[in-house]
């Protein structure tokens, strides 16, 4: 394993315990689709291809090297609401270039088309 995918998987680490934690918290059991999700984009080894961050109850992923983004980097921004719908936006810096609402995220070829696009990007 390489120094980079030691450092995506340990920010997936942090960022699942962080929302396991937040699930199992007085009103925001809303979240635990969130949880399944990370476990589900983990067995599939997004974990080592991307570094994981959030902010609050928003699930971030991205190319970069380090935690904060930069205005030129592009992310995937995932938030799951109290109904178990999940938005998804593709950001450049703090611009949404894309955004989609799905139920079924695991299934959603417009997901699976961007994190494949973001997976394309160079790590930086």
């Amino acid at each position: 394993m390489t120094d980079i995918e030691n450092e995506f998987i340990q920010s997936w680490n942090y960022r699942e315990d962080s929302f396991k934690e937040l699930a199992s918290s007085p009103g925001w059991e809303y979240v635990k689709p969130l949880v399944q999700l990370i476990s589900h984009l983990r067995a599939l080894g997004y974990d080592k291809i991307f570094m994981a961050g959030s902010s609050v109850s928003a699930f971030v992923l991205s190319r970069s090297l380090t935690y904060g983004l930069r205005d030129d980097q592009h992310s995937i921004v995932i938030i799951v609401n109290h109904q178990n719908i999940f938005n998804f936006s593709y950001v450049v810096g703090r611009k949404i270039i894309e955004q989609f609402d799905t139920a079924n995220i695991l299934n959603d070829n417009e997901f699976n088309r961007l994190l494949n696009m973001l997976a394309d990007l160079p790590i930086n």
